[in-house]
């Protein structure tokens, strides 16, 4: 299933931390790679925005897609991680020429 960042999404990043949709579209690519668990358990990236907040999902993966991994927690104390190394293993993209 491809994962993606929804037009919502991208309006609350834009307004609440990034203006270059360079950044958006680091934070969509690495969330189609990035490793959700709840509380150790593998989820998918579905249950875990279904289990948190909208701003600490859009928190979490946005650190991790910049910082290889973070943390939040759901309103019950319990710990959902995001692993985006997966995401960091890859060969960069070439950028084209302009």
């Amino acid at each position: 299933m491809l994962v993606k960042l929804t037009e919502e999404d991208k309006r609350f990043l834009r307004e609440k931390m990034y203006e270059d949709d360079q950044s958006i579209d680091q934070i969509e690519r690495a969330l189609a790679k990035t490793i959700f668990e709840l509380d150790g358990k593998r989820i998918t990236a579905e249950e875990a925005r279904s289990v948190l907040s909208e701003t600490d999902f859009l928190t979490g993966i946005d650190r991790s897609s910049f910082h290889v991994d973070a943390v939040r927690y759901t309103e019950d104390g319990r710990e959902v991680s995001f692993d985006s190394r997966p995401f960091f293993r890859e060969k960069p993209r070439r950028r084209e020429a302009r």
